[in-house]
């Protein structure tokens, strides 16, 4: 029996982790030792030296395209900074040059404000440094998350894991997000989709689902994804290029720091009129020094000055919809990080403001909890379980509800998803919501679709045994 149980081992659940007394009694439920976090090449987005987080705030609605909640963006920011801070005062050594912290700059930051630590690989320095200093005694249980408990009340009382009961007062899901279900991805696991079902079965809603993000530069041979070339490589002056070495960002204000969605959709367009589409690094200084790590994998295919790139699927914007202390419509249920939806990143995600996402999501729960009572959980009353599958056409699924959509496509696209396997299910859920929104609106792109409906966001509920999905004008509001 624990007073919390944590689905999920990535920044957002050591952060969680880091803050709850020594006197909580915790389980981590994790199906491997890896996560998400600690593939994040990039750095944490922090405006911790700035002046005022004003300009952070501005370029996280900007680049989420006016659609962010932007009291929710706020309070993101600035708890976010006091866990950065934390962080240095607890010992944690960022990447210096000349005796302060070097702060580098990616795509629509108006400013240098991202902290990296040792060079590109950040997320998996940093839980590691995270993962020693956890306060609680923890346990770790390894296994699939496959049911959700209810007591009688309808509030949370436990999970299963395969085939094992677990209970516990709060259960929180930190299991990632679905741009699994897309090939190419810089993350292929589906996990994040099983979490994001059993939370709709069990009485979540989710939200904007249509909102998946593309990384515009995954290293790629012969169609075949091997890596994510982070952003900071275009902020140390990486160029994009075709086969001719011809820059394809000339045309636009930010140039290679054009936000995401814009980067990724003019290389996807550019092959699908034939160009191969290069990242030219011949003006780094010292790139193996910044970036060993890709310049491990760029060796190993004999790559030099240029690396070959193409959009991949690799964050999701759309998730649970939650405040963002990670509260639920389901009482004792929370999700923080990438699995939630609460308004931060808007219709695109500002560079390396995932990370900054998953400590603050962390601490603020973690505040919510200490204020909680802590009781022994309720007798199971109702249970929604969860079945795993692995028969899904990922790449058909990105050819019809990638980068680019079309919804006569998308229509067709949805008449073929007929099987009721909860990979097929979601699919078909973010499918219909690609379909509602008519209009072009950030990482959505609708082919020869202008901009429109900020105002609007697709809401899908489970009621009475079956799924609805809504597109209307609720928003989900800070708490």
């Amino acid at each position: 029996m624990y007073d919390v149980i944590v689905v999920g081992g990535g920044i957002s659940a050591l952060s969680l982790l880091s803050y709850l007394p020594k006197h909580f009694k915790v389980a981590v439920v994790m199906d491997n030792n890896t996560s998400s976090s600690v593939m994040a090449q990039g750095g944490i987005a922090s405006s911790l030296f700035e002046e005022s987080i004003e300009n952070h705030v501005q370029d996280t609605y900007i680049a989420g395209c006016n659609y962010g909640d932007i009291d929710v963006i706020r309070k993101m920011i600035e708890t976010g900074n006091h866990v950065v801070r934390d962080l240095i005062n607890r010992g944690i050594e960022f990447d210096q040059k000349a005796g302060r912290i070097d702060l580098g700059m990616e795509g629509a930051h108006a400013i240098p404000r991202i902290f990296h630590m040792n060079h590109d690989q950040t997320g998996k320095s940093v839980c590691a440094f995270m993962h020693a200093h956890i306060q609680p005694q923890v346990e770790v249980i390894y296994g699939r998350l496959t049911a959700l408990h209810k007591d009688v009340y309808g509030k949370i009382c436990g999970i299963s894991v395969d085939d094992r009961v677990f209970s516990g007062q709060f259960v929180v899901l930190a299991t990632g997000g679905y741009s699994g279900m897309f090939q190419p991805a810089s993350n292929p696991s589906s996990a994040g989709v099983y979490a994001q079902m059993l939370a709709l079965l069990s009485g979540c809603t989710l939200r904007d689902l249509e909102m998946v993000q593309f990384h515009p530069t995954m290293l790629t041979i012969d169609n075949k994804a091997i890596c994510l070339v982070s952003e900071a490589v275009r902020g140390a002056g990486g160029v994009l290029v075709n086969e001719y070495g011809e820059p394809i960002m000339a045309k636009y204000l930010q140039r290679d720091l054009s936000p995401r969605h814009i980067t990724s959709y003019e290389i996807f367009r550019r092959i699908q009129i034939g160009e191969r589409i290069y990242l030219d690094i011949s003006n780094i200084h010292n790139f193996a020094q910044q970036f060993p790590f890709i310049n491990t994998q760029c060796e190993q295919f004999g790559l030099s000055e240029r690396i070959p790139v193409a959009p991949g699927a690799h964050y999701t914007m759309g998730g649970i919809a939650a405040d963002v202390n990670g509260a639920t419509a389901v009482e004792n249920l929370f999700v923080i990080g990438e699995a939630a939806c609460t308004g931060f990143h808007g219709a695109n995600r500002l560079a390396s403001n995932s990370l900054l996402e998953g400590l603050a999501m962390g601490k603020l729960l973690a505040q919510t909890l200490i204020n909680e009572t802590l009781n022994p959980p309720g007798r199971i009353f109702s249970t929604v379980n969860i079945q795993y599958n692995r028969d899904f056409d990922h790449v058909s699924f990105m050819k019809y509800v990638g980068i680019v959509r079309d919804t006569e496509n998308l229509n067709k696209y949805l008449k073929a998803l007929n099987s009721n396997d909860n990979l097929t299910v979601f699919a078909r859920l973010v499918t219909e919501c690609a379909i509602n929104r008519t209009s072009t609106l950030g990482a959505h792109v609708i082919k020869e679709k202008d901009v429109a409906d900020r105002d609007k966001t697709n809401i899908v509920k489970h009621i009475n045994g079956g799924t609805i999905v809504e597109f209307n004008s609720l928003r989900t509001k800070v708490t």
